[in-house]
């Protein structure tokens, strides 16, 4: 007589070896950001977004990061303003070839709008598409002529950057690489790259943000041949 064997089958516990979703950041600012800086554009496949509209490629990234709670508003209204002969501009067409699949959102957005010689802000809760021009006359306090708006936020972007705790060159040059800028330490500062810093602001033009970073850590910025570098103060006059 044979004796039926048992056939016992080990299935993997798939579900338990998954990693738990990641937390939503609790802060509508950190979550903007999160977004802008980290994520990557997943949903164009191998398709170009040259003759897709504004308003649709608008629709397209709110879809694909509906989860994240990315809400875009077009700024139609300042977009008549400077451009009266536009019915809607979210009808515009973007005549770039592009493929933005695997740009982060941050990258995506400035390249691309450009096409367009439009650009974005960072508001808490939503990121707004405007024109230089508006985003010039809010973000810089001169009233500077010599150079178009766009040439002007091309030198010096604008920076949203929010963190807690952390190292004021840890946080340079994460903003340096965001934005693809310079900064350079003065090898005088030594361990004082070390001290920590909380930004947690937007929409400040490059030099500006690297000031308050400098600033918050107790030391300066001087400009070197174009290259914002961080040093630590001068002697006050008098002393």
């Amino acid at each position: 007589m044979f004796r039926a064997l048992a056939l016992v089958v080990v299935l993997p516990l798939v579900a338990l070896a998954q990693d738990p979703p990641a937390k939503k950041p609790a802060d509508p600012l950190v979550r903007q950001l999160t977004v802008l800086h980290e994520k990557k554009v997943a949903s164009f496949g191998e398709s170009s977004i040259k003759d897709m509209t504004l308003g649709a490629m608008k629709d397209k990234l709110e879809r694909e990061f509906r989860e994240d709670e990315l809400k875009i508003i077009l700024r139609e209204d300042l977009f008549r303003i400077e451009y009266a002969d536009k019915e809607a501009y979210s009808q515009e067409k973007f005549r770039l070839d592009l493929k933005p699949n695997g740009l982060t959102v941050h990258d995506f957005l400035t390249v691309a709008l450009a096409d367009l010689n439009a650009v974005y802000r960072v508001r808490k809760n939503y990121i707004e598409i405007t024109t230089p021009a508006a985003a010039v006359a809010e973000c810089f306090a001169d009233d500077r002529k010599d150079e178009t708006p766009a040439a002007r936020l091309r030198r010096e972007p604008l920076v949203s950057h929010a963190a807690t705790e952390q190292t004021v060159y840890d946080a340079a040059r994460q903003i340096a690489f965001r934005y693809g800028k310079v900064v350079a330490f003065d090898p005088a500062v030594g361990t004082r790259r070390n001290k920590t810093v909380s930004p947690h602001w937007t929409n400040l033009p490059f030099p500006t943000a690297i000031r308050l970073l400098a600033l918050e850590a107790g030391l300066d910025v001087k400009e070197m041949g174009g290259v914002l570098t961080i040093t630590n103060p001068g002697k006050k006059k008098g002393k």
